[in-house]
């Protein structure tokens, strides 16, 4: 938790957009921020994926145990994608890193 308040303290007076550019600036050379903008999205690509099998796969069989009373017929895969992807949008639109502020821990 002190590691994020120094980023985002250190974010706030260099007025740094992303932590690749912050990173930048602190060791002075540009190719750092490039291999940490490559690194984060090697560690996202695969989260992104995980997501996707998530929503795609288990949820319409998870969906499918509810009685069909409640809920017929079962939704298919894009339905649980489309209907994931609107309640996660309100959280992606901050385009700057001192938004990650309001929902640290």
């Amino acid at each position: 938790a002190l590691s994020l308040s120094v980023l985002m303290i250190a974010s706030r007076y260099t007025e740094a957009q992303t932590y690749a550019s912050l990173l930048a600036l602190a060791t002075g050379s540009s190719n750092v921020g490039l291999l940490m903008d490559m690194v984060t999205f090697c560690y996202g690509l695969p989260v992104i994926l995980a997501l996707l099998i998530l929503e795609g796969d288990f949820l319409p069989a998870l969906l499918s145990w509810v009685p069909l009373y409640l809920m017929h017929p079962t939704p298919s895969r894009e339905v649980c994608i489309v209907v994931t992807a609107v309640c996660v949008w309100p959280f992606i639109l901050p385009s700057n890193v001192s938004a990650l502020r309001y929902v640290a821990a």
